[in-house]
């Protein structure tokens, strides 16, 4: 995640700055970033237990 680094190591004062249409920009991409990995991962959950579930089943 290398957007999350750059938001870490930015300055306050460019925060300042900057205007709240892009700080507002910037937290909506994390967020968005963060929800897509954890869909991804309880997708993937859902994916290996329904796999097992098929295992079992056919022994």
């Amino acid at each position: 995640m290398p957007k999350l680094k750059s938001l870490i190591s930015t300055p306050i004062s460019t925060f300042i700055n900057s205007s709240w249409a892009d700080i507002e920009h910037l937290i909506f991409d994390h967020v968005i970033m963060i929800m897509n990995f954890k869909l991804l991962y309880l997708i993937k959950k859902l994916y290996m237990h329904s796999k097992e579930r098929m295992c079992l089943k056919s022994t």
